[in-house]
């Protein structure tokens, strides 16, 4: 079984996702907390620990600066090769870490293909979200999906990375809002306030839907 946490950088995805799979283990349901974007691979890591804060700071970098217009020219072709690997790193990672935690009752994400969709769609263009959508049927289905909401501003403030400024965070939580909302007819979306309930009422909210949909799996 599946369980997906979704929502913007700052909603609340890792906390709530490492609190449900403790209680689900305390209850003594197998389960395992899963993180999308974690390398399957120890030379990976290395890697991603050495370079991987400078490379996000040259993408933005690429991104957001002023270039003449040949050297916009080579930057629009290199986001489009970096939008479809996000694309497809997301299909990847979804199918990778379920085979390799298959042995779980129940895998818990932080993060899903969804986010690297929505990402590819909010750094790289909106051309990227027919294509995304048309993706979707190449994912493993979740059993349930916890999209995490609050307004943009607060979620902004409780990010961490800081990899974006509050304006780049305002669009990106438009652009996921978009998405989810097309997404619906295809998965099991409840939507969780993390804004203006405090963490403890969002986690036994989370526990009570999660024990219902694992009481119905097992009927």
């Amino acid at each position: 079984m599946i369980i997906v946490f979704t929502g913007v950088d700052g909603s609340g995805k890792t906390t709530h996702a490492k609190l449900l799979v403790k209680y689900l283990n305390e209850i003594g349901v197998s389960s395992k907390y899963v993180h999308l974007l974690e390398p399957n691979f120890k030379i990976v890591e290395w890697i991603g620990e050495k370079i991987g804060k400078k490379l996000l700071n040259k993408e933005n970098e690429l991104l957001f600066s002023k270039n003449s217009r040949s050297s916009q020219k080579l930057t629009k072709k290199l986001m489009k090769t970096l939008g479809l690997m996000f694309l497809f790193r997301g299909i990847y990672q979804s199918w990778v870490k379920l085979i390799r935690n298959r042995n779980f009752s129940i895998m818990v994400f932080d993060r899903y293909a969804y986010d690297d969709f929505i990402r590819a769609t909010w750094k790289y263009g909106g051309s990227f979200e027919k294509l995304a959508l048309s993706l979707m049927r190449f994912i493993p289905k979740p059993s349930l999906v916890f999209n995490l909401t609050l307004p943009p501003d607060e979620a902004w403030k409780r990010e961490k990375e800081g990899y974006t400024n509050l304006e780049q965070h305002r669009q990106k939580k438009s652009l996921h809002d978009k998405f989810i909302n097309k997404i619906k007819s295809k998965a099991r979306i409840i939507e969780i306030d993390t804004g203006t309930k405090p963490i403890d009422e969002v986690e036994k909210e989370i526990r009570r839907i999660a024990l219902r949909e694992l009481l119905a799996k097992s009927l």
